[in-house]
């Protein structure tokens, strides 16, 4: 074999290397963004619960119980482990807003064209 024989051997293999890696990353980067939509959403159900929980703990007929108070520390643990994940759901949530204005046709500074 020659040597431009093997150089176009390598830059075949090349192209096709980094082809796979292109689909795995965007598959991978698709799957972000669905766990962190997905995850906003249920930090907002959580937090909702929690203050839900919150309101029949206060109850005069309720205050005091042990179980309820149990129910509430717990609920107050994962909404605050849910949300130190907030950040992932916040830069997620930007690149879904970019899709939308690429479909309205807005450029990356803001303006319509």
């Amino acid at each position: 074999m020659t040597t431009i024989q093997i150089l176009i051997t390598l830059l075949i293999i090349s192209i096709m290397l980094n082809g796979l890696a292109l689909w795995f990353i965007r598959s991978l980067l698709s799957k972000l963004l669905f766990v962190s939509n997905n995850l906003g959403e249920v930090n907002e159900v959580m937090t909702s619960f929690a203050e839900h929980v919150e309101g029949v703990y206060s109850m005069e007929t309720f205050y005091g119980d042990q179980t309820l108070q149990g129910l509430l520390e717990h609920s107050r643990l994962v909404v605050e482990m849910i949300g130190e994940f907030n950040e992932i759901y916040v830069i997620a949530d930007g690149y879904g807003n970019l899709g939308d204005a690429e479909e309205e046709g807005e450029v990356s500074d803001g303006e319509e064209t």
